[in-house]
């Protein structure tokens, strides 16, 4: 599975997450994966998506560790790319990521399009 798979298969479980616990802080760690497998993604992509979407400017947290980060949550910005809808009448991406069998690629591609805006 290339690296890019993973990081959207990633991206979509930590996003789920944030989105469906916000505006509460959590800790997240490479072990909750919103339902997918454990083959979805590494440890070190898990940590390297965190990284990225956190210098973007999509997510904060407190502290890294070794175990995962520490009182993560979504930014506004964060928060507005994933209350976007792809259609009229289709639900919120944040909601959408949320289901394990969901085709995350194009969902993700759609979120991080927000980023120039």
């Amino acid at each position: 599975m290339s690296n890019l798979h993973q990081f959207n298969r990633c991206c979509a479980a930590i996003l789920a997450t944030l989105y469906r616990d916000f505006p509460l802080a959590r800790d997240i760690s490479p072990h909750d994966r919103e339902g997918r497998p454990a083959s979805d993604y590494s440890n070190d992509i898990f940590f390297a998506t965190v990284g990225f979407l956190g210098e973007e400017r999509y997510l904060r947290f407190k502290r890294q560790s070794y175990q995962g980060f520490e009182g993560a949550v979504l930014t506004a910005r964060g928060l507005n790319a994933l209350n976007r809808r792809p259609r009229a009448d289709a639900p919120p991406i944040g909601e959408t990521l949320s289901d394990p069998e969901a085709e995350v690629n194009p969902l993700i591609a759609l979120v991080l399009e927000h980023a120039d805006h």
